[in-house]
């Protein structure tokens, strides 16, 4: 679905299913921004990340479920330096401080996220949260593990994820790609199963794939951004 904001930001709004207002709350996009790579979209990233942490800094049951959660603190994680670099001191200690902060309430909610995607997206924004700010502690111990056991329980030997939802394979990928990402950035070891899923299931994307670049449809799954899929791939 769309939306017409009118430079306005997407919290707030009315927005047309739970599944949009969970994707805006994840910063998935922030993606698009860093693509983009000039100052109107930095100072434009920045506004949005300003905006969130004035409305919805404090606890919401979609924002701050714990698989959109997971999402968001990987997303600002990997784009810490993007959004960062330039920022004024104000920004950044606020920036920084909601991160830390949803990163904590993560580490002690991430056991009631949806099972199955869900969880390893929890998963994933912990084990960024944990490489960027170097928390320790038993449970920030047992991250690594606990991530390692998930894939090994939701990536099928042929690459495939668990749901077998071309769409939920998709967008796991894209995030366990940018968590390596994340890792090797931060300089925090990338388990070698996390490089394996990465590896078995681009494959299986393409495999999913139409000759048009569109996703097959089954399992519950949409056809999904063509252009998504093949830089997902590339």
């Amino acid at each position: 679905s769309e939306v017409q904001l009118f430079n306005k930001p997407p919290w707030g709004v009315d927005a047309p299913s739970v599944e949009w207002a969970a994707e805006a709350a994840a910063f998935g996009w922030l993606r698009d921004f860093r693509a983009d790579g000039g100052q109107a979209a930095k100072k434009g990233a920045r506004e949005l990340v300003r905006s969130w942490v004035e409305r919805c800094g404090e606890w919401q049951p979609l924002a701050w479920r714990p698989d959109v959660l997971g999402r968001r603190v990987l997303a600002w994680c990997s784009h810490a330096d993007f959004i960062l670099r330039g920022a004024d001191p104000h920004f950044r200690q606020a920036f920084l401080t909601s991160l830390a902060r949803q990163g904590r309430h993560l580490g002690l909610a991430w056991t009631l996220a949806p099972s199955g995607a869900g969880t390893l997206s929890a998963l994933a924004g912990l084990a960024a949260a944990h490489a960027c700010f170097d928390w320790q502690g038993r449970i920030n111990r047992a991250i690594p593990g606990l991530l390692e056991a998930e894939l090994r329980k939701q990536i099928l030997g042929d690459g495939c994820h668990v749901s077998r939802n071309p769409s939920d394979h998709l967008a796991l990928l894209r995030d366990l790609i940018w968590l390596q990402s994340t890792l090797s950035a931060a300089e925090a070891p990338v388990p070698l199963v996390l490089v394996s899923a990465i590896e078995h299931m681009g494959p299986m994307l393409g495999f999913f794939r139409h000759g048009d670049g569109a996703l097959a449809l089954f399992h519950g799954s949409a056809e999904e951004n063509r252009a998504l899929t093949t830089e997902t791939l590339a």
